[in-house]
């Protein structure tokens, strides 16, 4: 067995990837990484079920010639493949037109996985990706989650290639005469990624540190090592609040938590819960992020539509715990924190918008002091 061979069986045993026999959707794009998962896995002594799956985002010049390498080389091999052809709006309002592609690509994996009957979704991302992605995260103020990088696996996506660097791969592709098509963006320095990847990366491993790839690639082990400790405290904490009950689960989709209960805890675990909380009420008011989409900049659980929670707003959720009742702190994703006769009140801004703005009654205490309802005053 080829040594990356052995390097991707390894990877694909340590965390427990996939069973022999098991049917797996392979994302195959045409490109080198792709292609190189797609022969790997096929000569892994696992006797994998492989279905290919191609999409088309028709944009890029070349988007033709892969999806007809890609069908031409399942041909030859005898593997079933799927194709999807989507047409994106190269200016809509929200998202940028990669982070639309990269969700309809997620989207349509799941459908196709599901349509087959895979229940694995083999993903091309490779060394040289983990290692672009924390040094990104990293520049733009991800915390422990960002930094723990792309997960080999998160749900039924997986990628057996994580250990594997870019030069490993085109040796062993080159040395197989594997087909392949480059993807010339990945060349050009408009994309962040491709400035870390062709100016800054360059810079710093001849300049300051040879062996920095393996030391970002670390990084994100330790971390990740971190987060899945922590993860269960988090879990463990809001099992004992309810959060999943109604008791503290508001009819307009919010929180409320007595601050008492929060300041309980140790100061990481306070910001570890928020950014979960916070994060799980993004994806209920808004669009989910895509299971398995971990290259992008998103510092926290997943990626939310986009959204970024930076230090400042954990830090200003921290401060408000102690802080008067009756402040508040704004958020991204138009949701906003108040603390309110003790309680933490965490939730979208325009459910509580109208809720200021409807007439309620009260009966009040004359004479002597009435505390108003649902944290109005």
């Amino acid at each position: 067995m080829h040594a990356l061979e052995k390097k991707v069986l390894a990877t694909i045993q340590e965390y427990k990837m996939v069973n022999p026999g098991e049917k797996v959707l392979v994302a195959v794009s045409g490109g080198v990484d792709s292609m190189t998962l797609l022969f790997v896995l096929r000569r892994l002594p696992l006797a994998l079920r492989l279905h290919v799956f191609h999409l088309n985002h028709g944009l890029r010049p070349e988007a033709e010639a892969e999806k007809e390498l890609v069908v031409k080389v399942c041909n030859e091999w005898g593997l079933p493949c799927r194709v999807e052809e989507i047409k994106l709006a190269k200016r809509a309002r929200g998202a940028s037109l990669q982070e639309r592609a990269r969700r309809e690509r997620y989207r349509l994996l799941a459908e196709a996985a599901q349509a087959v009957g895979a229940t694995k979704i083999a993903l091309g991302h490779q060394a040289d990706d983990q290692v672009e992605t924390v040094l990104m995260r990293f520049l733009t103020g991800a915390g422990p989650e960002g930094l723990s990088g792309i997960p080999p696996v998160r749900g039924p996506y997986i990628r057996p290639l994580l250990a594997v660097s870019r030069e490993e791969i085109l040796a062993y592709a080159r040395n197989h005469s594997l087909p392949w098509l480059e993807d010339a963006s990945n060349r050009e320095t408009d994309y962040f990624r491709n400035r870390i990847r062709h100016r800054l990366l360059p810079l710093l491993q001849e300049e300051y540190q040879p062996g920095l790839g393996k030391r970002l690639q670390e990084t994100a082990v330790l971390f990740r090592e971190w987060e899945e400790f922590t993860g269960e405290l988090v879990e463990k904490t809001l099992r004992e609040w309810g959060v999943n009950g109604a008791r503290a689960r508001l009819e307009d989709g919010s929180y409320r938590i007595p601050v008492r209960a929060w300041l309980t805890l140790a100061p990481a675990l306070r910001r570890a819960v928020f950014r979960r909380l916070f994060f799980f009420l993004v994806q209920k008011n808004r669009v989910a992020p895509a299971a398995g989409d971990d290259r992008g900049n998103e510092q926290d659980i997943g990626r939310a539509g986009g959204i970024r929670l930076e230090f400042k707003h954990s830090e200003a959720f921290l401060h408000l715990l102690t802080g008067e009742n009756g402040k508040r702190i704004i958020l991204p994703g138009e949701m906003e924190c108040r603390k309110e006769n003790d309680l933490l009140l965490m939730g979208p801004r325009e459910a509580w918008e109208r809720e200021k703005a409807a007439p309620f009654r009260q009966r009040l205490t004359v004479p002597g002091e009435t505390v108003l309802e649902e944290g109005r005053g």
